[in-house]
């Protein structure tokens, strides 16, 4: 049989070997609340080195270290625990998306949102850029799409993403306009990709630029040149009733114009 010193031994040898260093305040305040403890069995039955004198309490201490440590390593194989949620949030996460929300209700303009929100979707044009108080709606819907008759190939449909095709002949431009209005108040972030559909095109073609709008002011602009993709992002802090505006510009240049528009607005917590 172990003599107490050999168990101490033995015992001090595997916590050197296998230990994780643990903070001095906690490995300080184990072994006080250790030697605060009473160290008599409530049955008087059991082991006597456990229960009595100072290498009791050398073990007891040591036994508590072993549970901290044990934790320490099934911490480090497993990954740490998730968070609990942030409190304080200002709601839940809400997301708007085009084309998901055109395909839900396509033949209203102004149309809603998934979340139950009337009027929150637009299909305009307009002949100013940047300039919300000459947008129209476009007046008339036919199988996917939005037009105006008045203007050839200015058209908004669904079709791998929202198609925006602008008009320009001569010197008259009709700019084609997505828009959505905030139904809301607060920080919004605004991502998705601009795809110039026609790969080719039989006529000189230019690309388009895209502007993102919050209102009359602009934030952000992207290039898109004949053919190509482009991803787009912004923020902006918005009150209910406040429009987001994203606008198609031909350049001059209505050629091979198509552009696939797809859209996600997501609210910040």
């Amino acid at each position: 049989m172990r003599s107490d010193e050999e168990i101490e031994r033995l015992l001090e040898d595997w916590l050197e070997d296998e230990a994780q260093p643990i903070p001095r305040d906690v490995l300080e305040g184990t072994l006080e609340s250790v030697a605060r403890t009473p160290q008599v069995s409530p049955r008087g039955g059991g082991a006597r080195w456990l229960r009595n004198g100072p290498f009791g309490m050398a073990v007891a201490a040591a036994l508590v270290l072993l549970a901290v440590v044990t934790g320490v390593v099934i911490r480090d194989r497993i990954g740490s625990l998730p968070n609990p949620a942030p409190s304080g949030s200002r709601g839940p996460v809400l997301v708007w998306a085009q084309p998901v929300d055109f395909h839900a209700a396509p033949g209203l303009n102004p149309g809603p949102d998934a979340h139950g929100n009337a009027d929150v979707w637009s299909y305009l044009t307009g002949p100013t850029a940047h300039a919300p108080a000459t947008y129209e709606l476009l007046p008339t819907f036919t199988g996917r799409q939005w037009t105006d008759p008045a203007f050839v190939n200015l058209h908004a449909y669904e079709d791998r993403g929202l198609v925006l095709h602008p008009y320009i002949d001569g010197g008259q431009t009709r700019y084609i306009i997505l828009g959505w209005t905030s139904p809301f108040s607060g920080e919004v972030r605004v991502t998705g990709v601009a795809d110039m559909l026609q790969r080719t095109c039989p006529q000189p073609a230019n690309g388009i630029r895209l502007t993102i709008d919050l209102g009359a002011q602009t934030l952000a602009t992207d290039e898109v040149g004949a053919g190509s993709t482009v991803s787009f992002e912004a923020t902006a802090s918005v009150a209910a009733g406040d429009s987001i505006y994203f606008l198609v510009d031909p350049v001059g240049n209505s050629s091979c114009d198509s552009t696939a528009l797809t859209v996600t607005i997501t609210s910040q917590p």
